[in-house]
């Protein structure tokens, strides 16, 4: 069989393995996608004038004559972050099921072969061993389908040709894998659809970040992941926890909906802060005067830098409030852009952001300690 034409000798001869990198390219992949996911974070409302909903209006929906009807998408922030996050995200995980297969068996990850091709004589060697160093890998859906005949056999297979148990959570995921795989091959072979708000936040809640809370259980933690928060909430647990309807439209749950996408837009919030938080938090450092040393030597002057920052934002700017952050965890999460109310003439504050780690909410996206995100109101009447 002829081999197909590789890359000039060049490139051949310039490769850098990614060994002794940690985390590893399919993990670094997945760091970019939730990233870019929680980037979709959004506080944005439209007031309904509705007397059968008790609740603002969230901008996934819009509200018409007939009823409720999902938002088109606005803008190319959000675009940008929903082709990312879904291309990331199912690149981790298609170099996650050839990685599964290639420890089982190079040939199931690069060797093409008939459909109903027999598992225990390709596993046995019975099948002939031709040399696929140098193959390309199969597409992600033979990978998909492999992967999940490794685990239905289970019982079939000698036990030394069976997959390690860590990785029967993909059972319970098959279906979650193939439509990750739809949704990214519609945007790199044409990029003329998308789902809608609501839409890709239910694939995202109900579907996807289940699957990667279990996807990370079977790897070491890792904070370059999973930041640790002040508040010590983990974002993709309690992501995970919420499930949206796909009955959307009943105005006997809207009330409900609106609270479930209020709280992930908050963990939403949460999860792209604390990639950006620049306080070392200590999740993976045991030994006590190693803390004490980074606490004092890293920490303390970007705590001692944000305090003179948020006193000149009150003096000069006329923030209002100084909290401490639910992310970083340092004193720096200042309340301003008050809001005089007409009827009654109180002035109420409205956003809140904190100058080390860009941490922000408003009003309209509800107080975080309506979701036990911090102890205290931020939002307060100040007159």
């Amino acid at each position: 069989m002829k081999e197909p034409k590789g890359l000039p000798s060049f490139f051949n001869d310039n490769f850098i393995q990614f060994h002794s990198i940690e985390p590893d390219s399919k993990l670094t992949a997945l760091r970019r996608g939730l990233m870019d996911y929680y980037e979709t974070y959004s506080i944005c409302l439209s007031t309904s004038n509705n007397k059968n909903y008790n609740s603002s209006l969230y901008e996934y929906f819009n509200e018409t004559k007939e009823g409720i009807s999902l938002s088109q998408i606005k803008g190319h922030s959000f675009l940008i972050g929903y082709f990312s996050s879904i291309v990331f995200i199912h690149l981790s995980f298609e170099q996650f099921l050839f990685e599964v297969l290639e420890t089982q068996s190079p040939i199931l990850a690069k060797l093409n072969l008939d459909k109903q091709f027999d598992l225990i004589k390709t596993l046995t060697g019975e099948i002939k061993n031709e040399p696929v160093k140098n193959r390309k890998y199969v597409d992600y859906s033979v990978a998909l389908n492999r992967v999940q005949q490794l685990i239905e056999m289970d019982n079939i297979l000698p036990p030394k040709f069976r997959l390690n148990n860590k990785y029967h959570f993909l059972k319970d995921h098959i279906e979650t894998l193939k439509q990750l795989s739809i949704l990214r091959n519609d945007i790199i072979h044409s990029g003329k659809q998308m789902l809608n708000r609501y839409t890709y936040e239910f694939f995202f809640v109900n579907q996807l970040m289940p699957l990667i809370r279990e996807y990370l259980n079977v790897n070491p933690p890792s904070p370059y992941l999973e930041r640790e928060l002040h508040c010590k909430k983990n974002v993709i647990n309690e992501i995970s926890n919420e499930k949206l309807p796909e009955n959307y439209n009943d105005p006997n749950n809207y009330k409900d909906l609106c609270k479930s996408l209020k709280r992930i837009n908050h963990f939403k919030e949460l999860g792209r802060a604390s990639f950006h938080n620049p306080i070392n938090m200590l999740e993976s450092i045991v030994n006590e005067e190693q803390k004490k040393m980074i606490e004092e030597n890293h920490n303390k002057p970007l705590r001692e830098n944000a305090d003179l920052f948020v006193n000149l934002k009150q003096e000069k700017l006329g923030h209002y409030d100084m909290n401490i952050c639910p992310c970083c965890g340092t004193k720096s999460l200042t309340s301003f852009d008050s809001w005089t109310y007409l009827i009654d003439n109180k002035t109420k504050l409205h956003t809140a952001e904190c100058v080390v780690c860009s941490y922000r909410v408003n009003i309209n996206i509800g107080e975080p300690k309506d979701f036990g995100i911090m102890g205290t109101e931020l939002f307060k009447f100040i007159d």
